[in-house]
């Protein structure tokens, strides 16, 4: 090959190239430019379960990060309870878990746990409180990804494995310094999420989603009603249609985005009563929900979406939910 036509080629493939790139940038920006958010309803309530499997809290607004809902200094789901062989203890093998109710102080430094029949007991929030002679890092594994957690203190386990009856019961909190799992590595049949997606104790996403109006339609079927409780969510979003959650591949709330992450799939967890901590011998809602909502790849019905953060920031109740479908 001659200079000139090696020359030429070497123009030849730099336009193209060039070209190559800026229609994928054209691409990227048309896609970008047609995601149409829709009002869909509004932000009914919000749910904020600092520990995970325990009684949620009721908030009137929040900020939502990558992380999840935080309100004050409380997160969700960054307490974890777990056992003398640090496996995690959930609702399903604990139901009176969901019993355990927490709530915040007036200064907002320490948690309250009250249950049936206890003490109310105090947590710090800033775990460097704990006695210094109890203060250690517990390794855990949490949907087979691994995190750590940071130990709550004697006096917690105490409470704890009094109320439970479970041997060795400890309180662990995700705190700053702690490195988050990534929820792209967490174990699913396919991959439904991206690296940047992270999660402290939740299951798959730090954020869950459901409507009042899919609530509704599954209690038309029950011989006795449900509520919220029942499912745990984050966000409640009323004003749509049933199920219609589960198209919105994009959802808007304020400046906060949220991304469909996956549908929620769910378990035996759902017949414990969360006002008596007793579960459900006639298996029910779960047994209702299978016969309308059966998943296709997995013996776990649907009712839900799980949500991973695309843009941060502060919402409240009454806020306008917008939707893109695509």
């Amino acid at each position: 090959m001659s200079k000139l036509d090696y020359t030429t080629a070497l123009i030849t493939g730099g336009v193209a190239i060039c070209t190559a790139a800026a229609v994928g940038v054209f691409i990227y920006r048309a896609r970008k430019r047609t995601r149409v958010f829709k009002a869909v309803g509004v932000l009914e309530e919000m749910y904020l379960h600092p520990i995970k499997s325990c009684r949620g809290v009721l908030v009137d607004k929040g900020y939502c990060n990558v992380q999840g809902l935080q309100y004050k200094t409380l997160r969700d789901r960054y307490w974890i309870i777990v056992n003398d062989k640090n496996i995690v203890l959930r609702i399903r093998n604990e139901p009176m878990m969901t019993l355990i109710t927490p709530t915040l102080s007036a200064d907002n430094r320490y948690m309250y746990l009250d249950a049936p029949n206890m003490t109310t007991l105090k947590i710090p929030i800033d775990t460097r409180e704990v006695p210094k002679g109890e203060q250690k890092l517990i390794d855990i594994s949490v949907y087979g990804t691994d995190i750590k957690g940071y130990y709550c203190g004697k006096q917690s386990e105490q409470w704890l494995t009094t109320y439970l009856k479970v041997p060795g019961c400890k309180l662990l909190n995700c705190d700053d310094d702690i490195k988050l799992r990534d929820a792209s590595d967490v174990i699913r049949p396919r991959r439904v999420n991206r690296k940047g997606d992270f999660v402290a104790y939740a299951d798959y996403a730090a954020f869950m989603l459901l409507s009042k109006e899919s609530l509704t339609d599954l209690n038309e079927k029950l011989e006795t009603p449900v509520s919220m409780r029942y499912f745990r969510p984050t966000l409640v979003v009323s004003g749509c249609e049933p199920f219609a959650e589960d198209t919105w591949k994009f959802i808007k709330i304020g400046n906060v985005v949220l991304r469909h992450m996956k549908f929620t799939e769910r378990c035996k967890s759902v017949t414990v009563d969360p006002e008596t901590g007793i579960m459900a011998e006639d298996n029910e809602p779960l047994k209702t929900l299978k016969t309308r909502r059966q998943a296709m790849y997995r013996d776990s019905p649907l009712l839900g979406v799980h949500l991973c953060l695309d843009s941060e920031g502060s919402i409240k109740l009454g806020d306008v939910v917008y939707a893109a479908l695509e």
